[in-house]
């Protein structure tokens, strides 16, 4: 779910939400290469990262905020470079039910294609 519709969704239910945090750089770089396959313009990456940075901010001050959410925060870069304790973090979370070694084996980390430099290190 795309973060900005989290403000949407009803106070008359509750809901676990799974934060995926990922270096701005990558997601940029992303971003970009997508609309280069697509033959679309590249927008202007400064102005990209800044509103992004303001919405990241204004979300994760109304987050706590909200009772009908509960929140949990993962790092992209942790989950594929420490599977095993971020999806057993993940599992408590979403109330241990979960096939956690099926997850494991699922994480495939060459599929990171556009890792930053910060998170190669």
């Amino acid at each position: 779910m795309v973060s900005s519709l989290l403000y949407d969704l009803p106070t008359s239910e509750t809901y676990r939400v799974v934060f995926m945090r990922r270096d701005i750089e990558e997601i940029l770089d992303s971003q970009e290469k997508i609309l280069q396959r697509l033959g679309k313009p590249v927008a202007d990456r400064s102005a990209i990262r800044t509103a992004f940075e303001v919405h990241l901010k204004r979300l994760m001050e109304w987050l706590p905020n909200q009772k009908h959410l509960n929140l949990m925060e993962l790092s992209y870069i942790e989950l594929l470079t420490n599977p095993r304790d971020e999806i057993a973090r993940l599992n408590l979370f979403l109330g241990g039910h979960l096939d956690t070694e099926t997850m494991v084996a699922s994480i495939d980390p060459q599929l990171c294609r556009n890792r930053s430099a910060a998170a190669n290190n």
